[in-house]
C-alpha cells in the first residue's frame, strides 16, 4: 500500500484525502458565512434605496416620429426632438406601488412634411412647440433598485407653425407612455417610451393632429427624503 491510513471495511483510506475533505468542508463554512454578510449589506443598500423622496426634479430628451414602427401614415411625417424639465411629486403609496405626479415644461423642435395631394410636392415646415404635461404616473417597486411605470399625461401647448393639418396657436399635448426607472442613493435614470398626440380638441381648423411614438431618457435628483423607506411605509399598509 501506497498509504496508511484509517481504513474502512477493507479499503484504505489516504490521509490526504480525509484533509482535502476537512479544507473543502472549512472552504464551504466561509464561502457560506461571506454570502451572508454580503447578503446583509446588499439587503441594507436596497433598505437605504427604497427611501421615497417626495419630490424629485430633473431633465429629460426624448425624440419620436410619426414613421416609428406603431404609426406608419403615407401622407405626413412628424419628427420631434424634445427637451424637458422632470418634476415628479410622490402623492401615497402602498405595499408595492407608488403613485406619483408629473409635471413636465417641454419644448419641442418638429420638422414636418406632408404630401399635396396623392402626387403633389411635399411641403416643408419647422415648427416649435411649447407644451406644459400634467399626469399621473403607477410605478411597482420591483425591488430597491429598479421600479417599473406607466404614465398618462396632458397639457396645453402653443403651435408657431400653421400646417395643412393643424392650427398654429393653441392645442394639447397628450402622452401615454410605459417605463422602467433605476434608482440610486441621490438620483434616478428613467427609461422611456410611448406615444404622443396634439390636437386642439376641434376649437380651430384644421385639426387633424400629430400623432408620434417616441423614446427618451430622464436623470431625476433626489430632494427631499420622505425619511422612511418603503419597507417601513409598507408595514402598516395592506394595500396592494
Amino acid at each position: 500500500m501506497l498509504f496508511d491510513g484509517p481504513n474502512v471495511g477493507n479499503q484504505t483510506i489516504p490521509e490526504f484525502i480525509i484533509s482535502r475533505g476537512r479544507y473543502q468542508r472549512n472552504m464551504k463554512v466561509k464561502y457560506l458565512f461571506k454570502a451572508i454578510v454580503l447578503f446583509a449589506v446588499l439587503s441594507n443598500s436596497n433598505l437605504y434605496a427604497q427611501t421615497e423622496d417626495k419630490l424629485v426634479v430633473g431633465f429629460g430628451y426624448s425624440q419620436g416620429s410619426s414613421t416609428d414602427a406603431i404609426f406608419d401614415w403615407d401622407t405626413y411625417d412628424y419628427s420631434f426632438k424634445s427637451f424637458r424639465v422632470h418634476i415628479n411629486y410622490l402623492l401615497f403609496q402602498s405595499r408595492k406601488w407608488n403613485y406619483e405626479m408629473s409635471i413636465e415644461p417641454s419644448y419641442y423642435r418638429t420638422t414636418f412634411s406632408e404630401l399635396e395631394g396623392d402626387t403633389g410636392p411635399y411641403s416643408y415646415a419647422d415648427i416649435n412647440e411649447f407644451a406644459l404635461n400634467v399626469g399621473f404616473v403607477a410605478k411597482w417597486r420591483i425591488g430597491g433598485f429598479v421600479h417599473v411605470y406607466g404614465i398618462l399625461s396632458s397639457g396645453p401647448e402653443y403651435l408657431d407653425y400653421n400646417t395643412g393639418r393643424q392650427k398654429a396657436g393653441f392645442a394639447m399635448s397628450n402622452i401615454a407612455g410605459v417605463g422602467f426607472t433605476l434608482n440610486w442613493e441621490k438620483f434616478i435614470l428613467d427609461f422611456r417610451s410611448g406615444l404622443r398626440h396634439v390636437s386642439n380638441a376641434g376649437s380651430k381648423k384644421p385639426n387633424r393632429g400629430y400623432n408620434s411614438g417616441f423614446t427618451g431618457l430622464v436623470v431625476l435628483f433626489k430632494t427631499r427624503p420622505n425619511n422612511k423607506t418603503a419597507e417601513t411605509a409598507t408595514s402598516g399598509s395592506t394595500a396592494d
